[in-house]
């Protein structure tokens, strides 16, 4: 009799006996929680489905009694303290027919190391295991990705057997994991997501797992996913020989997640792997399994995955039998009709009906968290119009959804049949709902998403009122003002300021003027107008009202003149309405106003401790459910990655900028350019470790993506390409570089002007690229032009115009000016140790500058006298 409360050793033997044998025992540790008279149960359990000689055999094979005997006729196996190769075993983590898992420390290398190594049983090592060895071998050293868990080493034994070393990953079961931490579905689907990355990883090289389950998805304490055990995988179009059984006709893989060409003894593709991508989704997602109870038996199941269609997820009754820690299922309450479609769409019989690809599938799991129509749903207008409305649903009624209806056939139409005062009514209505629909909407989520849609509505609205229909002011006044605040959400400027300008026109009490005024000084800041933007704000704050909040118009002022390069007038702005929010839980602009205090004092004055701790506490204040100001924390993270980098801290930066461009990734399509922008700044933290082939990679996407989303003439382009330059250059190929570093300082001087701080900073990089090239007269032309701005900026003595003294000093040299040139190298060395200290990359380059110089000249060098 099971106890209440308590599950059953069936239940727990269920799940048990799909995981790899080096998971069993963390997953028996966490089910049985101390229950020893339980654990005993399920371990006979386990020891009598090894021993069972038609067995489905999950993970490792288990070959029962004729694996035991061959074994015991090779000899002992291996045991804590032995050692394998250059690794000592510390401990069993698990075993199998074929083999067992051991943790196990380098004794050798100068440096303590923890892997799990993988070894084959005395007498087990045939042919065909030793193939699967080394095909598991070679596979995973072609895969590196950071969802992956690495191979370390591998070898023979002293006695021949072969071993794996792989990465040990300390982690739950994904499904135990999502469970034991109460996960909502957002937070599974983004787990869910790491997953696709890896696999989507392993197909782009070839390699099909085939072998996807919860147990084979560890995930670490901090969150991190790995997917382990390629031991049966496959490259395609590669003949490997064992087909998908052993020579005793135990399957490799495992029954509950296998698909149905996988079962039926069918050629394998990825498409495999997207099925049981789909069965894990499943059961994330319900706590179930898709196909219903059977009598235990392998045949039943079988004929379940092949025919058997699996019911929408949204209408399962939810619960894991046999969980080791029921979750409060309330939280995965919002599984609807288009996670149905996703879900089934991968749990197709037919191959050709799943998603082309684990990228496909990916995309639309995160078009799903956006709040975007999923392309595993039929496309149609009043679907697209559904979801776009569904989006922001705290503001959109269903009697406004019905009215859209009525402003997409024509808005013209609609008023013009009603008199005055219906025409009145019906305006306010259409610009209600535009303003709900859209006023919450985050304008860096629909730069590039749903575009067509939203523009089309916008500009037959638009259309509407310049053909003269006859509305009150107050109406054509509100239409304007809710179709250009629109028109910016979508980043379509030009047509966003001009309606703005036309509802400030009709506008006359202090209090709309104000709220008028502040949309367009965002809107003009936003096209890159700062100028026209701070003129726009001041007169917004010299008005009487309450929208927008003093403290909004004070940090979009602030941003104004920061902008214009005017940091004295700036910064007191930023400081006092962060300073005004600290207790506005109710204000939603509290974390970017925050936070965007802490990216101007890290950019603008290196001032690196304060701008953290403004920026973690930023963090802190972003709202835990989606909606507007979704892409708050991975913003965050981002500028954090960029102050660990400032800082030098290499592996932070690092950390930081990954959760980042996940985070995005959770809720954008792969080409948006939050997205590109993301891969730049990783670009630049894998650039300092001199990561080449990496940092490139990220470098040529995000440019890419850039151009083609923003236009090649858009600010980011200039700084990515600024940046991909950069690292031409310092990688050695500063030929390479120069139309890169050409592109930014076009870009640049006409979308900021030629003495803007930051054509400055560009030109910076082309010195150094000059001086590379060995154009010692180019260079010191441009860092005339180039000193000016930053003398002009940020003072004679900032460190800035340091770093660029110290190359003109390479060029008086190479022209002669010896003299010139022994001051300004010994006095911008000088400053560059007086800012950084004398072990900054920066020091000790314009320490081996002058060094140099003095071995070019003869004299002896004393770099180091001050």
């Amino acid at each position: 009799m099971t106890t209440p409360g308590r599950p059953s050793a069936e239940d727990v033997f269920d799940h048990a006996v799909d995981l790899p044998a080096s998971a069993r025992a963390a997953y028996l540790d966490a089910a049985c929680a101390g229950d020893d008279a339980l654990r005993a149960e399920v371990e006979a359990l386990l020891a009598a489905d090894n021993r069972a000689a038609d067995g489905f055999l999950a993970g490792e094979a288990d070959l029962g009694d004729l694996a035991a005997a061959l074994a015991a006729r090779a000899g002992p196996a291996p045991a804590a303290g032995d050692q394998v190769g250059a690794w000592r075993l510390l401990r069993e983590l698990g075993a199998g027919g074929m083999g067992t898992v051991h943790l196990a420390e380098r004794t050798r290398g100068g440096f303590a190391q923890q892997v799990a190594v993988k070894l084959v049983r005395p007498g087990l090592d045939t042919d065909e295991i030793l193939a699967r060895f080394a095909r598991e071998r070679q596979l995973l050293a072609g895969l590196e990705h950071p969802h992956i868990a690495r191979l370390v080493d591998g070898g023979r034994t002293d006695d021949g057997r072969p071993f794996l070393v792989m990465e040990h990953v300390d982690g739950r079961p994904i499904d135990l994991y999502c469970d034991h931490h109460g996960l909502d579905v957002a937070a599974r689907l983004r787990l869910f997501l790491d997953v696709c990355a890896a696999v989507a990883h392993a197909h782009r090289h070839l390699v099909v797992h085939r072998d996807l389950k919860p147990g084979n998805v560890l995930v670490t304490a901090d969150g991190v996913v790995k997917l382990l055990d390629f031991g049966i995988a496959k490259v395609l179009d590669a003949d490997d020989g064992a087909g998908l059984q052993t020579m005793t006709g135990a399957r490799l893989h495992s029954p509950r997640y296998a698909s149905p060409e996988q079962v039926a003894g069918r050629p394998v593709t990825t498409a495999a792997d997207i099925y049981s991508l789909g069965v894990i989704l499943y059961e994330l997602l319900t706590g179930r399994s898709p196909y219903p109870g059977t009598d235990g038996s392998l045949v039943e199941l079988e004929r379940l995955v092949r025919e058997h269609r699996p019911i929408p997820p949204s209408t399962t009754g939810r619960g894991r039998a046999g969980a080791a820690a029921v979750p409060d299922r309330r939280a995965l309450a919002g599984l609807d009709a288009d996670l149905d479609a996703i879900v089934l769409k991968t749990l197709r019989k037919e191959p050709e009906r799943r998603y082309a690809s684990v990228d496909a599938l990916a995309e639309d799991v995160r078009r799903h968290l956006a709040g975007l129509p999923v392309r595993a749903r039929p496309d149609s207008w009043r679907y697209r119009l559904g979801k776009f409305a569904q989006r922001h649903r705290a503001a959109v009624g269903v009697g406004a959804a019905a009215l859209v209806l009525v402003a997409a056939a024509g808005t013209v139409g609609f008023v013009q049949t009603r008199r005055a005062d219906q025409e009145q009514r019906a305006a306010a209505q259409i610009g209600g709902f535009l303003q709900t629909m859209l006023g919450s909407l985050d304008p860096d989520v629909a730069r590039g998403q749903d575009t067509a849609l939203l523009r089309g509505l916008l500009d037959e609205a638009a259309t509407s009122l310049a053909d003269g229909t006859v509305l009150a002011a107050a109406a054509r006044a509100d239409l304007h003002e809710t179709i250009g605040r629109s028109y910016n959400v979508i980043a379509d400027y030009d047509p966003a300021v001009a309606h703005l300008e036309r509802a400030l026109a009709l506008r006359s009490a202090p209090a709309d003027r104000r709220r008028v005024l502040a949309d367009l000084g965002l809107t003009l800041h936003d096209a890159g107008r700062y100028a026209e933007a701070e003129a726009r704000l001041r007169e917004a704050r010299d008005l009487a009202g309450d929208a927008p909040d003093p403290a909004v118009l004070d940090f979009r002022l602030g941003h104004a003149l920061e902008a214009q390069n005017r940091q004295d007038e700036a910064e007191p702005l930023l400081r006092r309405a962060a300073a005004a929010v600290t207790d506005r839980i109710d204000l939603p602009q509290r974390p970017e106003i925050v936070g965007g205090l802490g990216s101007y004092l890290m950019y603008n004055h290196q001032a690196y401790t304060e701008a953290e701790s403004l920026l973690t506490a930023a963090l802190a204040l972003c709202p835990a459910t989606p909606g507007s100001g979704v892409l708050q924390p991975p913003t965050f993270l981002l500028a954090l990655s960029t102050l660990h980098r400032y800082r030098g801290d290499a592996e932070r930066a690092e950390d930081f900028g990954r959760r980042a461009l996940a985070g995005y990734l959770a809720v954008l399509p792969a080409d948006h350019p939050s997205v590109a922008n993301a891969k730049d700044q990783l670009a630049s933290i894998l650039e300092q470790q001199e990561r080449w082939d990496e940092a490139e990679t990220l470098y040529r996407e995000a440019y890419e993506a850039l151009r083609a989303s923003l236009g090649p003439d858009h600010r980011d382009v200039g700084t990515t390409a600024n940046n991909f330059a950069g690292m031409l250059r310092k990688s050695g190929r500063p030929d390479e570089a120069a139309p890169y570093y050409d592109e930014a300082v076009r870009i640049y001087r006409a979308a900021l002007g030629a003495d803007h701080v930051w054509v400055g900073i560009v030109l910076g990089g082309v010195v150094a690229n000059e001086l590379e090239r060995g154009n010692y007269a180019a260079a010191e032309a441009v860092a005339d032009e180039c000193l000016a701005i930053r003398r002009a900026t940020f003072g004679p003595d900032h460190w800035r115009v340091a770093m660029v003294e110290n190359m003109r000093g390479v060029c008086l040299a190479a022209r002669g000016a010896r003299d010139e040139a022994e001051v300004v190298l010994r006095a911008s060395r000088d400053a560059l140790h007086d800012a950084f200290g004398p072990d900054h990359e920066a020091s000790r380059r314009a320490d081996r500058r002058l060094a140099a110089f003095y071995a070019g000249s003869g004299e002896p060098s004393d770099s180091s006298r001050r």
